[in-house]
């Protein structure tokens, strides 16, 4: 599903729709007011037609008091609808929020459990296979993944020992290296 672009000119027609738009609070938002303007403007001018008429047909005593009275509770009422749509953005906004922050919980969990494969995958002793351990976790650092929560989630003990496995790998590679350029054998790399 792609997302509606919202332009300032352009007003959604429903609450559902104003969801499938690119920011949907806002989109909520401009929702809301069109409705509370044309509540008021509906209003105004169902007050107008009542004040035209000489004797409305609901009541052959009514004055222009009454009249008043019925157009601001009619007024009133629709403002009250309005204030509802917006209340019911509110909601959907405080929806969208635990939904992220869910999806937040669930990408650290996700990444204490990649973090403790990647621990497995350095007790083994193949070399290979800790170099691109070692290079996934880099990666979760660039894409500001380690979180604090995902890294208490994973356990001090993981991170430690990717840092330490890390260490003795880099150790162990340059001891190869230095061994293959002093036997000038660089398949002793392998």
């Amino acid at each position: 599903e792609n997302p509606v672009p919202c332009s300032d000119s352009e007003v959604p027609k429903t609450m559902a729709q104003a969801l499938d738009w690119e920011d949907p609070a806002s989109a909520l938002r401009k929702l809301s007011i069109s409705s509370g303007k044309k509540a008021e403007t509906m209003a105004l001018e169902l007050a107008r037609q009542l004040l035209k008429t000489k004797q409305p047909a609901f009541s052959p005593t009514c004055n222009n008091d009454t009249l008043t009275a019925s157009t601001d509770s009619i007024n009133h009422v629709l403002t009250k609808i309005a204030s509802g749509g917006s209340q019911a953005s509110q909601e959907i906004r405080t929806l969208e929020e635990e939904k992220r922050e869910l999806e937040r919980h669930a990408q650290d969990v996700e990444t204490a459990l990649f973090l403790r494969t990647i621990c497995q995958e350095l007790r083994q002793d193949n070399l290979k296979q800790a170099a691109l351990a070692i290079q996934e976790y880099n990666k979760l650092q660039r894409l500001e993944r380690l979180t604090p929560r995902a890294l208490a989630y994973a356990g001090e003990s993981s991170t430690n020992q990717v840092t330490l496995s890390s260490q003795a790998l880099q150790t162990n590679l340059l001891q190869r290296y230095e061994t293959a350029v002093d036997q000038s054998n660089l398949q002793v790399l392998g």
